[in-house]
């Protein structure tokens, strides 16, 4: 056991409150510039903070907090991130002192006393201070923090540092460094691991939100360019009825002068070939669609399917409102289905799509056929990762999959592969 006289624990406390106002120096300076006014508070600070460290010791962490952050903060609001900064360093200052006890303990050089073994304990604790801001600038912490919750990541930010904290307390009271040194690791790697579930969790989370977010943005848009669309159809319907009055009145006058009637006979038949291919005609259908959000989809993939010249029918006999499971999830279902078929059916000389709804019994069910000219079996083409597109992530099918995780009870998916066609079949209860 190694003596330190009151002088030498005078020394220590001096170099790790030192090294504390360093690393929240090095942090903050990653988004802000210190200016002069706050660096001259920080060394006031500094002062007050280690001259009640030797007093109080663990209790000075709490003048350390409100000192920046009352200072520090944005006047208008809670600022998340200065305190997330704050408990980083205390953070940060505690899993150092950690590693460095280790470290010591490892060495066990009983003949090193005195200034000597202060002095070297906190080059250690300096050395691994150092190598970990590195480690956070390098991975960008901050800025990772920012994509979560701020309120979970002070949560955890709070409980980290906390139960360190307390856990150093209890080592330092019973000096028992050298006989748990397993103990302390494996207190430290259960602490990061938490840490680490905790955040993947919550990334994921966002991801889903977001991902959300953008899909109700979209939905909410096509639904708008949808009534956009309904209203010009209208417009092109009440004008092809007057348009045949004027044709029928016209060849009333023209009746008696055969080039002129020949004239009109030759541009009615050009004109009606126009407006049979608006190809919201050919899917009548649609007006038993009455979800806009669904409907909106539906109109948006024929557009696409109209442009890329691929023969398409569509039938639903039923009035189609609300589904079992969520309608964006419905939504993403729908369209990564159609999206495939879409896929499947571009270069083909006689490609076809066939999409039908059908409502009974409370079910939906949603039948989506293509042409295929793929000779991989259903397993292959439902698989993670697998794409007929070149660059392709090829998650289309198999983000069916995962989206079926969401509804165990609610969604049956079916696929069959032939010669020539591929077949989906969606059920939702």
């Amino acid at each position: 056991m190694v003596n330190i006289s009151a002088k030498e624990y005078i020394l220590e406390f001096f170099i790790i409150s030192l090294i504390l106002f360093f690393i929240f120096i090095f942090l903050y300076q990653q988004s802000n510039k210190l200016t002069l006014k706050e660096s001259i508070y920080l060394f006031g600070l500094f002062i007050v903070f280690f001259s009640l460290q030797i007093l109080i010791n663990d209790w000075a962490d709490l003048v350390y907090i409100l000192g920046i952050y009352l200072f520090f903060k944005n006047k208008e609001k809670v600022d998340y991130f200065l305190i997330e900064i704050i408990f980083i360093s205390i953070l940060t200052v505690n899993i150092s002192n950690i590693l460095q006890s280790i470290c010591m303990t490892l060495i066990n050089d009983v003949s090193t006393n005195g200034y000597a073994y202060i002095i070297l304990n906190e080059f250690f604790n300096l050395f691994i201070t150092i190598i970990i801001l590195q480690i956070y600038k390098k991975i960008g912490l901050l800025n990772k923090l920012k994509k979560h919750s701020p309120k979970l990541v002070l949560i955890i930010l709070i409980y980290s540092s906390i139960s360190i904290t307390f856990f150093i307390s209890l080592m330092q009271k019973y000096n028992t460094y050298t006989t748990l040194i397993n103990e302390v690791i494996l207190f430290l790697i259960l602490q990061s691991s938490f840490m680490v579930f905790v955040f993947i969790y919550d990334r994921k989370r966002q991801k889903e939100k977001y991902k959300q977010n953008i899909i109700e943005e979209k939905s909410k848009n096509l639904e708008l360019y949808t009534q956009s669309l309904e209203k010009e159809q209208l417009k092109l319907r009440k004008f092809k009825h007057d348009y045949k009055n004027m044709i029928v009145s016209l060849r009333s006058f023209t009746s008696r002068i055969p080039e002129l009637d020949e004239t009109i006979n030759k541009f009615d038949d050009y004109s009606s070939d126009y407006f049979k291919g608006q190809f919201l005609n050919q899917y009548k259908d649609l007006r038993n669609v009455e979800n806009s959000y669904l409907k909106s989809l539906l109109i948006s993939k024929f557009h696409t399917i109209s442009l890329n010249e691929t023969k398409c029918t569509f039938e639903c006999r039923n009035k189609i409102n609300n589904s079992s499971i969520n309608i964006f999830d419905l939504i993403r279902l729908l369209g990564i289905s159609i999206d495939n078929a879409i896929e499947s059916t571009k270069g083909q000389s006689n490609g076809e799509i066939n999409i039908s709804i059908v409502k009974e019994n409370n079910q939906l069910l949603f039948l989506i056929n293509n042409t295929s000219s793929s000779t991989e079996s259903v397993h292959k083409l439902v698989s993670e990762g697998y794409s007929t597109k070149k660059g392709h992530s090829g998650l289309g099918l198999s983000n069916i999959q995962e989206i079926k995780k969401k509804y165990p009870d609610n969604i049956i998916s079916k696929y069959e592969k032939s010669d020539k066609w591929f077949k989906l079949e969606l059920i939702i209860k």
